[in-house]
């Protein structure tokens, strides 16, 4: 008996479990082949391609139960990795629950694993830099991920008018990774975000304080890590970075500092997936950089609710109220 070559529409839509209109498609993408049989009407699908797209549809992916599982993780923290472009997700063919690329959720997998082995044994540290010698690497590392050249003295004199804006992250004694969140005016952060004033040249006079009960708006002038490492160091760093800066608002939340948005801008892949990641909304960009904001009245991410919890039981402020009511720092508008 010839071996079957083919199989009808019929045979294939059961074989994939799928409609007529997406075994078309799949035609269409060219993962499945046809022909018409001389003196028939009606098209046949090559058995061998329906047979591996079979196979590929099985093995290629796991449930989101089995993602769940492998990855030890909820299903919120599941799609935090969807969203952040480490897992690729798909719904199949009349299936209504979302299936997760086998390979990406494997690779994560191991990543995780050796992210915990390498936090175990060197842990990352994340600190205020206070010393001239963390900003002289900490900007030795912008210059070499973003270009440009970044005054260190001009950076001093940020420290000197407000201490709790440059931040490391410390592995080994050496500067991993670095952070700068600046409390400034929402008008002068508009004129950054056209790029019309640039970073580096913002005066001390410029930055604000942080005072109890009075309203800032936070700028993250700058985030990254050391290049040229490993993508599970570089998540690692990543992370401490992350986690550091939220720990950091969640104590200003505690001190009574009201914190109305946090605003950054990014070019790098690395940067706009870790906005994203974070909770940032992109918003409209004039130049080639994209804009992300953070309003803390709106954000339902677990460490601002966690912020938000801390400011209400300063006694300062309680979200929601209307936040145009609060007072205004003084020298600074805050809009």
């Amino acid at each position: 008996m010839e071996e079957k070559k083919y199989y009808t529409a019929k045979e294939a839509r059961e074989i994939l479990k799928m409609t007529y209109s997406a075994l078309r498609h799949q035609v269409n993408i060219g993962q499945i082949h046809d022909t018409i049989p001389p003196g028939k009407r009606q098209a046949v699908y090559v058995k061998e391609d329906v047979d591996r797209l079979q196979k590929g549809i099985e093995r290629d992916y796991y449930t989101a139960q089995e993602a769940e599982t492998i990855l030890g993780m909820s299903y919120s923290g599941l799609r935090n990795q969807v969203d952040a472009g480490h897992i690729q997700s798909f719904t199949l063919p009349r299936k209504r629950q979302a299936v997760y690329v086998k390979e990406d959720v494997d690779q994560l997998a191991r990543e995780l694993k050796a992210f915990i082995a390498i936090k175990k044994r060197n842990p990352t540290i994340f600190a205020k830099a206070t010393t001239r010698k963390e900003i002289i690497e900490s900007t030795k590392l912008s210059d070499a991920i973003f270009g440009g050249h970044v005054d260190v003295d001009r950076q001093m004199s940020w420290l000197e008018k407000n201490p709790e804006v440059c931040y490391v992250a410390m592995n080994e004694d050496k500067v991993v990774g670095y952070a700068i969140m600046l409390p400034l005016s929402y008008e002068k952060i508009e004129k950054l975000l056209r790029e019309e004033e640039h970073t580096v040249n913002i005066d001390a006079s410029e930055i604000g304080d942080f005072k109890r009960g009075e309203a800032i708006h936070l700028y993250l002038g700058g985030i990254g890590v050391t290049p040229g490492v490993t993508l599970i160091e570089k998540r690692t760093y990543g992370s401490r970075l992350v986690s550091g800066l939220m720990k950091t608002i969640i104590d200003l939340g505690k001190r009574g500092i009201i914190i109305k948005t946090l605003i950054a801008r990014s070019t790098k892949p690395d940067g706009i997936r870790l906005l994203r990641g974070i909770g940032f909304t992109e918003i409209l960009s004039s130049t080639d950089k994209k804009n992300f904001i953070l309003e803390v009245e709106k954000s339902g991410i677990k460490e601002i609710i966690q912020y938000k919890q801390a400011l209400k039981e300063s006694g300062v402020f309680t979200f929601p109220q209307d936040i145009r009511e609060l007072p205004k720092s003084k020298g600074r508008e805050c809009s």
